[in-house]
This record gives structure tokens, sequence and C-alpha cells, in this order.
């Protein structure tokens, strides 16, 4: 019987710092300015869904309740709390390793410099002296757009690109 007394008073503790978790979390959500403490590490289930509550993902949470009228008091309970869990307001982002988002943004400007050039003037080949002087043109490219660039400027650039991604491994 002491068994079942402790694991009992257990589950109330961490319901109640449940609660008080998601109490926070909906001031947190209301007054973004002001720095509230949320108290996940007072309850072994507060700290195991503290990236379910407050971190980078999408939560559903699901209140069970009855319509019997002897158990109307806990329904109540049940209603007020998921009332509560429902104010309150994450923000979740798209988790991407910052390598694979550069390689993917280098792989979409090669394939877009590719089809300017092909849709260009034509190609006027690489600028003389080689790869090493089309980089110096790229140094004085500073923030003009691809369409302000020269042909020579453009196939420069592509090829600054295909090295980037050659050193990236992932070839171009």
């Amino acid at each position: 019987k002491g068994t079942a007394l402790k694991e009992g008073n257990s589950i109330n503790k961490s319901l109640t710092v449940l609660g008080r978790c998601i109490k926070a979390l909906v001031e947190t959500a209301n007054f973004p300015k002001k720095k509230i403490q949320v108290p996940f590490r007072e309850s072994v289930l507060t700290f195991y869904l503290r990236e379910s509550l407050a971190g980078n993902a999408r939560t559903t949470m699901v209140a069970c309740v009855s319509p019997a009228g002897s158990n109307e008091e806990e329904t109540l309970s049940t209603l007020r709390y998921a009332a509560s869990a429902k104010q309150i307001k994450t923000a979740a982002k798209k988790s991407e390793d910052p390598l694979k988002a550069k390689v993917r943004e280098l792989t979409g400007e090669v394939e877009k410099l590719r089809a300017m050039l092909a849709s260009g003037q034509g190609r006027s080949g690489p600028p003389a002296g080689g790869l090493q002087s089309g980089l110096g043109l790229l140094a004085g490219v500073g923030d003009r757009s691809l369409h302000e660039l020269s042909e020579e400027e453009k196939v420069a650039y592509l090829k600054e690109l295909e090295e980037q991604m050659g050193l990236m491994g992932m070839g171009g």
C-alpha cells in the first residue's frame, strides 16, 4: 500500500508541475518581454515534455472528459486545464543542417547561372587569365545583382560556385 501512495503522490506532483509549466508558458506567450522561469526540472514528466511544450515542435494534447454527473468536477477541471494548454504559443522552425542548406543554396545558384548563360547572348568563354582573374572580377562584384554582371563576371562567378561545391564534396 505504501508504494501505491508514493506513486499517486508522484503523479499528482508531476501533474501540478505540468500545470505550473503550462501557466508559465502562457504568460510567456502573452507577455514576451517579461522573463518568466518555467519549472521544467521540478518533475520528470515536465523534464521530458519540455521540448514538446516549449521547443521546436507541434504538440497535441487530448483531454478526456466524462458525461456522467458524478464526474462533473473532474471534467470541469480537465477542461480548464486543456483551455490553458491551448493558449501556449510556440513557433516551430524547420531544422536543417547549415552545410546542407548552403549546398542547396549554391546548387540553386549554379543552376540559375547556367540557365542565364544558356539563354543569354551566348557564351563568351572563361575570362582571359583563367580562374584566378575571374575570382578577381568577383571581388569587385559586391552587392550587384546577377543581371548587372558582364558575361565574363557570370562565368567567373559560376566557376567559383562550382569550386566551392567541389570543396564541399558535392561536385558541380
